[in-house]
């Protein structure tokens, strides 16, 4: 096996303008930032480049059925997140980075006062109360198990969503609250929407209280870790349910 060493080169250019644009079928300089990274232009705006790899999984439940929180998250308890989402992957297999978190208000509960959630992750805790060997018969089907976004492929997914009335061991050791936020400043309405967008950097443009995207930090899931998303609503008595959708990555 030969180990060979290649250097490109290329023209730093920073404006736009600084080097001549070329007719088509004549060679070109690569152009260069001032640090040496080399400029790319994507022709796709959005993610179909990761659906083209195969990397992009959805997971889905039934449209219009909400699942149930436990009757009272009136605080944030390590052992009753809603979501769970384990990477089940053998430690040196792939990572799973969570995009797109959303959900739907089928059921307000009583009494909340504001609707609260937080993000935490860390190694897998062992058994869960809610999970088991089948996952969440009310998530998704086949049940919690994600499906990948292109349309003939065969790719098994590392990653396991569960949701619901969950009940889970303390946190382990290396366990960190990553992000958290409100969501609604007044009890949640059946048919209010919640979306969290994770690695996100710019302001939403879905702002209003029954419609909401919130800007979060990227997920990103080592085997055996999973990251545990929490509902917190004040005061709250009777459980409120959500349908569910959660987009994620897999490389």
């Amino acid at each position: 096996m030969y180990n060979f060493q290649t250097l490109v080169r290329g023209i730093a250019a920073r404006l736009l303008g600084a080097q001549p644009q070329q007719p088509d079928g004549q060679d070109q300089a690569i152009r260069l930032s001032r640090f040496g990274d080399v400029f790319v232009e994507s022709i796709f705006q959005k993610q179909h480049g990761l659906s083209d790899e195969e990397s992009t999984f959805t997971t889905t439940g039934t449209i219009g059925t909400g699942v149930a929180t436990i009757a009272a998250p009136t605080t944030l308890v390590d052992t009753s997140p809603f979501i769970v989402a384990v990477n089940t992957a053998p430690v040196g297999g792939g990572r799973a980075f969570l995009d797109l978190l959303k959900l739907i208000c089928t059921a307000a509960g009583t009494a909340g006062t504001k609707l609260q959630y937080a993000v935490k992750v860390g190694p897998v805790r062992g058994a869960i109360t809610g999970m088991d060997a089948a996952f969440n018969p009310t998530l998704a089907a086949p049940t919690g198990v994600p499906q990948n976004v292109c349309a003939a492929s065969a790719r098994s997914p590392i990653l396991r969503v569960y949701a619901g009335a969950l009940v889970a061991p303390a946190a382990l050791p290396g366990t960190r609250q990553i992000w958290g936020g409100q969501l609604k400043a007044a009890i949640p309405a059946a048919a209010d929407q919640y979306s969290l967008s994770f690695g996100q950097v710019d302001a939403p443009a879905q702002a209003t209280q029954v419609d909401r995207c919130e800007a979060c930090p990227a997920i990103c899931l080592d085997p055996q870790f999973a990251a545990f998303i929490h509902l917190i609503l004040p005061s709250q008595s009777a459980a409120s349910s959500y349908e569910i959708g959660l987009v994620h990555h897999e490389r």
